[in-house]
């Protein structure tokens, strides 16, 4: 039997939009409604959301970032880890159907941009779905992280860090460290200025502070930032920011002095925020992009935490 593949644009309700996003296991949060609203004031764009029929049957939902001039003679698409799959899709096939009809809708040409990181994972029948579809790679990696499931309970959780990771914890849990957790977005400057100088200490690349701030704006109406700061003699020395997003979240950004270092606050403040987000009924916490190359001790720190590190592919017009 083929797979018949049918992408319904700006049909759903907010409401059962976001009802189909919270049922999806591992929903990224490039694919929220909240990022798209923060992405789109920042960089004038707006959005688009897809119901996805398979076979006749709801399978799943798609978000794209545009920009459309002169109807869509000059058209700009992004397609940021997407599609999301319902229990039951998301086969090879499935996949496959999906990309066809998206080629179709939207294929390239003179005056349309594409950019397409899929929320597909990096296997190389899924590799060859693009190559048959003759949709271009680029020279690019796909984007890595690592996803930590929290339905366990807190023992098991516990038992599930890696040996250095779990000591370190302890070492910090015996310090004059006292932690918070908000919502309250009045924090985030002070947490910002923190970040902007551990960027430029350690010449990094993250999210700009104005994004930040928007999707910070935005998630806070429901309550869906949360905010960690890690104080030692009443001075901070390490903060973290989360966004909720569904029944999963994600570690936006999260900085240390040389004290917090010493002190292992960023273990105790993320172990503490695991506990949070339980106390949330949030099921899985992407602990963000991770590389082999710049960033492999951060890598390592993340794989401490007893996660699944998990690969997308590329980067694809």
């Amino acid at each position: 039997m083929s797979t018949e593949c049918r992408i319904e644009w700006n049909v759903l309700s907010l409401e059962d939009w976001n009802n189909i996003y919270s049922g999806i296991p591992r929903a990224s949060l490039l694919q929220s409604y909240d990022y798209a609203r923060a992405v789109c004031t920042l960089q004038k764009k707006r959005a688009q959301w897809g119901h996805i029929f398979i076979n006749g049957q709801s399978a799943g939902i798609v978000q794209t970032i545009e920009i459309s001039i002169l109807g869509r003679l000059f058209h700009t698409i992004e397609l940021d880890m997407g599609p999301l799959w319902r229990e039951g899709f998301g086969t090879t096939d499935h996949i496959r159907a999906f990309f066809k009809t998206l080629n179709k809708q939207a294929p390239k040409r003179p005056g349309r941009k594409r950019r397409i990181l899929p929320g597909t994972l990096c296997t190389p029948e899924n590799t060859k779905i693009f190559g048959d579809l003759k949709i271009k790679n680029l020279p690019r990696p796909g984007y890595q992280t690592i996803w930590l499931d929290l339905r366990p309970d807190k023992d098991t959780l516990r038992s599930n860090l890696h040996g250095k990771w779990r000591n370190m914890l302890n070492k910090s849990e015996k310090k004059k460290l006292s932690t918070s957790f908000t919502t309250d977005i009045s924090e985030l400057p002070s947490i910002l200025k923190g970040y902007e100088r551990d960027k430029k200490l350690k010449n990094y690349d993250g999210p700009s502070s104005k994004l930040i701030r928007l999707m910070a704006a935005v998630f806070s109406q429901q309550n869906n930032v949360l905010i960690g700061q890690a104080k030692l003699d009443n001075r901070v020395v390490a903060a973290i920011v989360i966004f909720i997003h569904g029944r999963s979240a994600t570690y936006q950004i999260g900085w240390t002095t040389d004290d917090g270092r010493d002190c292992a606050a960023h273990n105790l403040l993320l172990w503490e925020a695991m506990m949070e987000l339980k106390d949330r009924n949030i099921l899985d916490f992407d602990l963000g992009g991770t590389n082999d190359e710049s960033a492999k001790r951060v890598k390592n720190f993340k794989e401490g935490m007893g996660g699944q590190t998990t690969h997308y592919l590329g980067h694809y017009i």
